[in-house]
């Protein structure tokens, strides 16, 4: 899967590089690509420089990488950038108080970054560029039968677009 997806990365450079264009957007044809990694640091060996390419290189051309682990350390992330290339973060509840310098960085838990003192199910902290201050957020469950029921209104796997998503209610945490 991922050297698929650095092959479609390397196309739509190569498309851009020829159109003179400097981001990729996003078609019915052609839509963004997002890979999502559960436990990170449980991915193989052989998968890491593939997706170190995607991390450096794939944003301007919507080749996207989503990674999730329990210590996102360097040596966990692997030995290349993907780490360092992690503009957004989220951080749920950690136990100890330095792991919220491991997750959002250096420095973040004597700037007002506290994620050991969250409490509430689902809450979490976001560092990004827009989101430069510690604010609490809430994510939801979204159980079986609710993705159950999407699935089945969106057999071909995409979204319709130009619309709002269905205001179906979503279970609190």
């Amino acid at each position: 899967m991922f050297r698929d997806a650095v092959g479609r990365l390397n196309r739509r450079a190569g498309q851009m590089a020829r159109k003179g264009q400097r981001a990729w957007e996003p078609a019915p044809d052609e839509p963004a690509l997002v890979i999502i990694v559960d436990e990170y640091a449980e991915m193989p060996e052989e998968a890491h420089d593939c997706a170190d390419s995607i991390a450096r290189r794939g944003r301007a051309v919507a080749v996207n990488l989503i990674a999730a682990t329990q210590r996102p350390s360097q040596q966990a992330m692997g030995k290349g950038a993907v780490r360092s290339q992690m503009d957004i973060r989220i951080c749920l509840r950690v136990r100890e108080r330095r792991d919220t310098d491991l997750i959002l960085g250096q420095g973040s838990f004597n700037a007002g970054w506290h994620a050991h003192v969250l409490t509430r199910a689902g809450e979490f902290l976001v560092a990004d560029p827009e989101h430069t201050k510690p604010e609490r957020a809430r994510a939801y469950l979204i159980n079986d039968n609710t993705v159950t029921s999407r699935a089945r209104e969106h057999p071909t796997g995409q979204l319709a677009t130009g619309t709002d998503p269905p205001d179906h209610a979503s279970t609190a945490l």
